[in-house]
């Protein structure tokens, strides 16, 4: 056995008679320091909602919580100030089918709008589980789990047998709980939660981050605020919270409503959380066009047509209509 503070004294002492490595060591931790991001940015990234659709990564924009968001055509302005046009046309993912990496959505739950008309709300909270108990040897930077309620323009959800094509003017909105894909510098991994907007062919946009404990109640809400306008909140037990409000034409009818879970690069079922972990989505509300309370009759689907067939065997359970559980695997 040999006490930490050893090893850094040893660590030290190699680099006092070798200064390369020193200063190979301190661009290192410099390197990891402003390499930190709630994505792995690649070139191309997988973002939430668009279930392998990669985005280049000058299209992908964290901003601060609390901006006010307006896409008009190609050009998105927060607070007033214009994004740089994006212009990178996004990756089809690739269409190999196989068991493990899981990649995509692995188990998700859809309902309709009567009519498909709008929702102006859906509001509900979502639980915070233990992190996975294996993530060993794996790069922190590559391998996501995301969670989440969304609402979507299109019933489009691609790599399955609903509806294929990737429509330009497609959006989803989602408050959104994450594991992995460097949520912190130098691999410690946490759970964190941000508002989200995500499009196809304009750009990517998230709140800045916060990072959630296991256990936490975490409430997320999606509000019609105009007839163009949407308030994406995420909110943590002590009322803290992260969120954007974005006005775009593409949102006036938001009639999709979805309760997801969506992975990237998991290369074995240990890096999910295990058979117990459960996550409540519970006390969720929809409203109707007119503001009306809405009974919404869920279908439960699984990932069986894309590339990684649900592997691990993710999986929703509705309780009652307004309440759900997600279990990340069940392997017995």
């Amino acid at each position: 056995y040999i006490d930490k503070k050893d090893k850094f004294k040893n660590l030290f002492c190699i680099m006092e008679i070798h200064p390369t490595l020193l200063v190979i060591f301190i661009l290192f931790i410099n390197i990891s320091i402003q390499s930190r991001a709630y994505l792995n940015f690649e070139e191309y990234n997988s973002v939430p909602g668009l279930r392998g659709i990669k985005i280049h990564k000058d299209c992908i924009h964290e901003i601060p919580s609390g901006s006010s968001v307006e896409h008009i055509g190609n050009q998105i302005l927060v607070n007033g100030e214009p994004l740089p046009i994006c212009n990178k046309k996004y990756q089809l993912p690739n269409s190999v089918k196989r068991a493990l990496p899981a990649d995509g959505w692995q188990t998700w739950t859809a309902y309709d709008n009567k009519e498909n008309k709008t929702f102006t709300t859906f509001n509900g909270n979502m639980t915070v589980p233990q992190p996975p108990k294996d993530w060993r040897g794996y790069d922190p930077n590559t391998g996501v789990i995301y969670y989440f309620t969304g609402l979507q323009n299109d019933n489009w959800v691609p790599d399955s047998i609903i509806p294929s094509g990737s429509p330009d003017d497609f959006v989803i909105i989602q408050p959104v709980i994450q594991y992995g894909a460097a949520t912190t510098p130098f691999g410690e991994l946490d759970w964190v939660v941000s508002s989200w907007y995500v499009t196809v062919a304009h750009g990517v946009l998230y709140s800045t981050p916060i990072t959630v404990q296991p256990n936490d109640n975490i409430y997320g809400i999606m509000q019609q605020t105009g007839s163009s306008s949407w308030f994406i909140n995420s909110i943590l037990p002590d009322g803290t919270s992260t969120n954007i409000t974005v006005t775009n034409d593409n949102i006036i009818n938001m009639p999709w409503s979805y309760c997801t879970l969506e992975v990237y690069k998991i290369f074995s079922c240990d890096y999910l959380p295990t058979s117990d972990q459960i996550v409540e989505f519970k006390n969720m509300v929809l409203n109707d066009e007119n503001n009306n309370p809405v009974k919404p009759e869920w279908d439960i689907l699984f990932e069986y047509t894309g590339r990684s067939l649900n592997p691990c065997n993710s999986s929703f359970v509705e309780i009652d209509p307004f309440n759900l559980n997600l279990q990340f695997q069940n392997l017995d």
